[in-house]
């Protein structure tokens, strides 16, 4: 009798583990066909094929119980990312039958419908905007928020996704809703947007003086992103100043003076052209970090300078260019009235031992050249040798064999 239990237990087993595999090639085949747009296969759900119709009602349209690594999406989400009318409104049409009232099954990101549909599928405007004003017109929330606080709007800002913006501020979305590091709508398009878009958002309400939680400023935002239009039209349309401070006491243009892209050089020009102080001092803990070559002024600048326990040092804008190797924007600097021999404080470093702590051989060069002294110490007693060494480990060329041809080795 044992054995015969043992057979059914065996059999019950692996038919479960065969519905399993079943229902997971069904989950498969479904997600697929959202992905692809193929209103042939998905159309099946009106015409009532058992295995996608089953699927759809037994797992209420949600994401599948045991998800892959790429198949941890409400299918409604990825439809709605894609962009897909058709399909868009036959799922909600399922998903009305069993109550849906503009919430997905949350993604691992707590990201609905809306916020795809503001995000993604930027290539095709017009299925974009479409796909947007159906999920707005069953039911969704134009204010439903992430995990990290995001509304669509906000994510559709930081998409520079101008067509979705329009669309959804037709539903008067809230504007002054922050995210995880205190942006707002406004901000984020200040770095991510037109100013076209930039405008639109402020004609529709959008505060010109919000702040994130580390009280950087639309002015900050925009001369990181090197938006030189932007910024001076903000600088015209608000009361910030050219030297706003951030709660680092970092100016617009310690920004400017950090960020390696091809505009920076002239918006650092432009930004002492209106009046920014050129030897204006701020915390330099946060260059210890190579989060500045993102969004520094919100997200990773901040974030990671959050548990630094480096000692602080008061910097000028000349030692965020140096330390980036930003060659044409120290020229711009020192032509404007910046001095070459400026140390951090209490650290006691010049620019050059800032260059050559992140191994940055033209600005070393470019510094020596412009007659500050590489045999120089800090408080620790360093000299510009003693960090290109430490940071040229690794080098083709040597340290020595550069100083030999920069006539710098020797006593």
């Amino acid at each position: 009798m044992s054995d015969l239990f043992t057979g059914l237990l065996d059999q019950e087993n692996y038919d479960q583990g065969y519905t399993i595999r079943l229902q997971k090639k069904r989950e498969r085949k479904l997600l697929r066909a959202i992905r692809k747009n193929d209103i042939a296969k998905v159309n099946a759900l009106a015409d009532g094929r058992r295995e996608i119709t089953q699927l759809l009602i037994q797992y209420h349209v949600q994401s599948p119980s045991n998800p892959g690594p790429d198949l941890d999406d409400d299918e409604l989400l990825i439809a709605a990312g894609q962009g897909c009318v058709e399909i868009l409104k036959m799922l909600i049409e399922y998903r009305k039958k069993l109550g849906y009232k503009g919430t997905a099954w949350p993604s691992h990101q707590g990201d609905e419908p809306i916020h795809r549909a503001a995000t993604w599928a930027a290539w095709n405007v017009f299925r974009l905007t479409a796909g947007a004003a159906v999920l707005l017109a069953s039911g969704a929330d134009v204010n439903a928020l992430t995990t990290t606080g995001d509304t669509p709007i906000l994510m559709a800002a930081g998409a520079d996704n101008e067509a979705a913006i329009k669309e959804l501020l037709k539903s008067s979305p809230d504007l002054h809703q922050k995210g995880l590091f205190g942006e707002t709508v406004l901000l984020v398009a200040t770095s991510s947007c037109s100013l076209k878009t930039v405008r639109m958002l402020v004609a529709a309400g959008a505060d010109i003086h919000c702040r994130t939680k580390w009280k950087a400023s639309v002015l900050h935002l925009a001369a990181e992103a090197g938006k030189i239009k932007t910024f001076k039209w903000i600088l015209d349309n608000s009361n910030l100043t050219i030297d706003d401070l951030d709660c680092h006491n970092w100016t617009p243009l310690h920004f400017a003076a950090c960020k390696n892209q091809v505009a920076m050089a002239n918006l650092v020009e432009s930004l002492i052209q209106h009046g920014a102080d050129v030897m204006a001092l701020a915390d330099s803990r946060i260059l210890h970090f190579g989060g500045w070559l993102s969004q520094a002024s919100r997200t990773n600048m901040y974030w990671t300078s959050k548990g630094n326990t480096t000692p602080s040092d008061m910097i000028f804008p000349l030692h965020c260019a140096a330390s980036s190797g930003g060659i044409k924007r120290a020229k711009a600097l020192l032509s404007a009235g910046a001095d070459i021999h400026t140390r951090t404080a209490p650290g006691g470093k010049t620019a050059l031992h800032l260059a050559a702590r992140n191994s940055l051989r033209n600005m070393v060069r470019f510094l020596v050249q412009g007659g500050l002294n590489h045999r120089l110490t800090d408080t620790e007693g360093h000299t510009m040798v003693h960090c290109l060494s430490l940071a040229g480990e690794y080098e083709p060329i040597s340290v020595k064999d550069f100083l030999v041809a920069e006539n710098l080795y020797g006593p």
